[in-house]
């Protein structure tokens, strides 16, 4: 039987979809808008940016979701908020809608310092002229490598998962809508990283830090933005995948037989925490 409560629960953070989950940002205006929610164990929430909360949250068939202009929109989650300084290995997901993305670079999620200087540290999830990049520099550019699909690997229209699995030094996985992609690699320059180096910037979802500015400004939406302390298998990505396709709603797993499960449906105008048993 199923049977609607309207009460919280413990949430299993050990659910393979939520296990070292650094980062899981969802639309919850509701609750405050100008936020970018964590959902995470470590609710590391992003602040709007140069952003209207009234007309930059915009209903989609996955519910509400971020609308950026492609001008100076952004989202601020601090400097490392997820923590990624000095992993090994790491794992960047996002929901995006490309068909509205500009051409060129359009920058999901991660850090990315200056130029020049103790600061240049990047690490970067990109969409670029349909191919799907990740990006890892150090503070010299003596150890950095850049990864990619080619550039018809991202459709050109609709919403699309994407992600980026790293898994120390040279191996990474670039997944979309659950499909292992080919990775080129190139720009490399010395040996590959063997850690994620920090950065004085702040961790961003649709832009990046380029030096004193911003670049690679994301004009088009974004959704369901995710990041792992650890890589994750292109079989754990399509899992993710296949569970949040068409989804108006983030959810929380069950936490255990006979126990709830704890969900935040999303309405195309609201969004609705809610408890949903299962006897």
């Amino acid at each position: 039987m199923l049977r609607m409560i309207d009460q919280f629960a413990p949430v299993d953070y050990s659910h393979p979809h939520l296990r070292d989950c650094e980062l899981l940002l969802k639309a919850l205006p509701t609750l405050r808008s100008d936020y970018f929610y964590d959902l995470s164990p470590h609710h590391r929430n992003g602040t709007l940016t140069n952003m209207d909360p009234a007309t930059d949250w915009v209903p989609s068939h996955r519910g509400m979701v971020l609308d950026l202009d492609g001008s100076n929109d952004y989202v601020d989650c601090g400097n490392e908020p997820p923590g990624i300084a000095g992993l090994s290995e790491c794992t960047f997901m996002a929901w995006v809608e490309v068909s509205v993305l500009a051409a060129g670079t359009n920058a999901i999620c991660g850090q990315r310092g200056a130029e020049t200087g103790a600061t240049n540290c990047s690490s970067l999830l990109d969409v670029t002229n349909g191919a799907l990049r990740l990006q890892l520099i150090n503070n010299a550019k003596t150890a950095n490598r850049f990864w990619s699909t080619d550039t018809s690997a991202v459709p050109a229209s609709g919403w699309v998962h994407v992600a980026a699995s790293w898994f120390g030094g040279a191996t990474t996985k670039l997944v979309v809508n659950g499909v292992d992609m080919a990775v080129d690699t190139y720009l490399t320059n010395g040996t590959p990283p063997n850690t994620i180096y920090p950065s004085t910037r702040p961790f961003m979802v649709g832009a990046s830090q380029n030096g004193a500015g911003l670049a690679y400004q994301v004009n088009g939406q974004i959704d369901d933005v995710r990041v792992y302390s650890r890589a994750l298998t292109a079989e754990e990505i399509r899992d993710i995948y296949l569970d949040t396709v068409g989804m108006r709603y983030s959810w929380i797993p069950r936490v255990g037989v006979g126990l709830p499960v704890m969900s935040y449906y999303q309405s195309p105008t609201a969004f609705v925490p809610q408890i949903i048993w299962y006897n």
